[in-house]
This record gives structure tokens, C-alpha cells and sequence, in this order.
């Protein structure tokens, strides 16, 4: 969370979520790589479901006080939020002036 100044003298507040203004970028290099990450997270949880080792999954994928009773696509959604975050950049178009920056 912080204040940016645009050039044009606008300050940029990204101290909320879904804001109209805020972006993610993710550089070209990384998309390959972003991509097999979330096949591979997929088919780990596939293969544990047909083996029936659903919660020693979740026990090798998240913190210990991972709620167990989530939906499958609920726990694919937390695994690859946590890797776009890690691997995009955040940019904010201006209000004011329309300048995007980051």
C-alpha cells in the first residue's frame, strides 16, 4: 500500500482492492514459466485426488491453519494468486492525466 505522484502533480493512492486505476503487468519472460506452474499445481491436485490424499495435499501446499474444507478450485485459486503476485508488477493509470506508471 502507498502514494505515488504522477508528473502532472496527482497523487496515486493504491491503499485499497479492485481499484479502477491499478494493474498487474506480467513481463513476457516470466509467462512460460507462470503457465507451467499453474499446470503443474493442477495436476499435483488431480493425481492426489485420485489417490486419495486430498488433505496430505493441502498439508504439503499451505500453512498448517489452511482451512481443509475448501472447494479444490478455491485452494488452485490461492496457489496461483500467490504466483502471479510474486511474479507481476503492479502499474496505476493517473486520474487526472491518464499517465500510466509504475
Amino acid at each position: 500500500m502507498s502514494k505515488l505522484k504522477c508528473s502532472c502533480g496527482h497523487i496515486i493512492i493504491d491503499q485499497a482492492d479492485n481499484l479502477k486505476y491499478k494493474a498487474y503487468l506480467l513481463p513476457d519472460i516470466v509467462v512460460d514459466s507462470v503457465s507451467n506452474i499453474f499446470t503443474t499445481i493442477i495436476d499435483s491436485l488431480i493425481d492426489a485426488l485420485d489417490a486419495g490424499t486430498r488433505l496430505e495435499w493441502i498439508k504439503n501446499n499451505f500453512l498448517p491453519s489452511y482451512p481443509k474444507d475448501l472447494k479444490n478450485s478455491s485452494m488452485i485459486h490461492d496457489l496461483i494468486s500467490d504466483d502471479l503476485i510474486e511474479k507481476s508488477k503492479d502499474i496505476f493509470e493517473c486520474e487526472k492525466c491518464g499517465m500510466v506508471g509504475y
